[in-house]
């Protein structure tokens, strides 16, 4: 019975403590530190309901709250009223009243140990409503952060209800911009209502930041290019694709726009703007085979150069080029040839409708001033400069296009492999080109056949899909120089024929 009672006590005692440090005696364990640090030094904060204080003052103490109407009652002072009171306000105004009711000389304790929570009524917009358990501290952010959206919940047309009045916050540009203005305070009895999106557009390719974004009724294209935090160095916003959704038939409708002229248009809801790139858009030549870099003067006009993996020194390069350049010019931009360069087999792969390959006698037009050789460069030539020890040329659609040492009889499939394998696109059963030397006229076959044909020294493979068009099979090997991936079709598009049509229509 002894050992009873005992038990009794220690259990009672442990509980009475436990209850009394967590309640009434010092910082409630579940109070966020954090939170309370942040009111203690906040110039924003105003008390609310359940504030805690602890004032001690000369032998005595006393435990202090904000009551429902904002008032602390004290056994000296008696009432504060301390609506929208900072904490270094109701110290202010507990320092007075301490001075007038137990002289100036008087030393006390006054400090923070919890802070009142309330519940803010979130509806709206919303898979459902719910109460939000809340802090004087805590911003509309925070609420945001808790509240179950939906796919269409606004966050920049949030309405605020406070004391039977409305105002609605932009949270986005407190997300981005850091404007503390749309991200209030909470306060006690406070209601956010959410409204659905105005718009919502998705921005991609050439901008520092592409993505979905929302955006308010009348907003237009530059402040869309704003939230996208501009165009990159590669952007092309003369010709900006707009794939809108138009009419009850959902179709879609795709049409061009000078950004730079029309940045005041206005964006309608799920339209998807792309910023091209102006590299893919403006006409380059791809230099292959055995050729040295470009002159010092010319570097500016590179895209990029890169060592072939498959054959030593040879040197790969994508150059600019204006409509109307020669071929002459494009020699006189490098710094000339490797010793290994068999000039009068280089041989151009030309992409316009159909893919063309066809020999030109360099060795004539560069050492012997032969004019009739010097042919005009079109957008994706390119010139392939082979090298006499006898390489096998693979290009096309496959992930290491270039030059391969020729090994005796090898079959079309073992250089297809050498080269890293076929591409696949869109599902379509890939056919070969070849193009035997000193030949221009290509042989078609399909994969299954790669096993069977035997290749010869100086023979060139092309891989095209079958049923596709020339300059959409082409944009792999372009992605493969310029790292880039960017869709086929639309690029193919772009090209060919889009940018002409959207001229006509203007």
């Amino acid at each position: 019975m002894k050992i009873n009672n005992l038990l009794f006590l220690i259990f009672y005692s442990a509980f009475t403590f436990l209850l009394y440090s967590q309640n009434f005696n010092g910082i409630n364990i579940n109070t966020d530190i954090t939170k309370l640090k942040l009111i203690l030094t906040s110039p924003d904060y105003k008390s609310v309901p359940g504030d805690r204080f602890f004032l001690e003052y000369s032998d005595r103490s006393e435990y202090l709250f904000v009551d429902q109407n904002y008032f602390i009652t004290s056994k000296i002072f008696g009432k504060i009223k301390v609506e929208n009171f900072t904490f270094n306000k109701i110290y202010e105004v507990i320092n007075e009243k301490m001075q007038v009711y137990l002289g100036r000389n008087i030393i006390f304790k006054f400090e923070m140990l919890d802070y009142g929570i309330f519940q803010v009524l979130v509806r709206g917009e919303v898979k459902n409503s719910i109460m939000i358990t809340s802090s004087g501290i805590d911003r509309l952010d925070y609420v945001y952060s808790k509240t179950p959206l939906t796919d269409y919940s606004s966050q920049r047309k949030i309405k605020l209800i406070r004391d039977g009045k409305s105002k609605y916050f932009d949270l986005y540009y407190y997300i981005k911009f850091g404007d503390l203005d749309q991200n209030p305070l909470l306060r006690p009895g406070d209601i956010i209502e959410y409204e659905q999106k105005d718009k919502s557009v998705n921005i991609k390719g050439e901008v520092k930041s592409p993505g979905k974004y929302e955006l308010l009724k009348n907003e237009n294209l530059k402040v869309l290019l704003d939230f996208a935090n501009g165009l990159t160095l590669y952007a092309y916003p003369e010709l900006t694709n707009i794939i809108r959704i138009s009419g009850a038939s959902k179709e879609n409708n795709t049409f061009y726009i000078d950004i730079i002229k029309d940045n005041d248009y206005v964006l309608n809801n799920l339209d998807e703007i792309t910023i091209n790139n102006k590299i893919l858009l403006q006409p380059v030549v791809f230099i292959r085979g055995a050729v040295n870099d470009l002159k010092r003067e010319h570097k500016s006009e590179v895209q990029i150069t890169e060592v072939n993996e498959f054959v030593s020194n040879e040197i790969d390069i994508v150059l600019r080029i204006e409509n109307g350049t020669k071929i002459f010019d494009v020699l006189n931009r490098l710094e000339g040839f490797k010793d290994s360069a068999d000039l009068k087999n280089a041989y151009i792969i030309r992409v316009k409708e159909n893919v063309s390959v066809f020999t030109v006698n360099l060795f004539d037009l560069y050492y012997k001033n032969d004019m009739s050789k010097n042919i005009d460069l079109y957008n994706l030539d390119q010139i392939v400069i082979p090298s006499k020890n006898i390489d096998i040329g693979i290009y096309g659609m496959v992930k290491n296009p270039g030059l391969i040492k020729y090994e005796n009889n090898k079959n079309a499939l073992y250089y297809i492999l050498e080269a890293g394998g076929v591409i696949p696109i869109n599902g379509n059963n890939s056919a070969f080109y070849l193009i035997r030397k000193n030949s221009t006229t290509p042989q078609i076959y399909s994969m299954n056949k790669a096993s069977d044909i035997i290749i010869q020294e100086g023979d060139r493979i092309e891989i095209k899909p079958s049923g596709m068009h020339a300059s959409t099979y082409i944009l792999p090997i372009i992605n493969s120089f310029l790292g880039l991936s960017i869709n086929a079709a639309s690029l193919a598009v772009s090209i060919n024929t889009l940018y002409y049509n959207s001229i006509n229509q203007k």
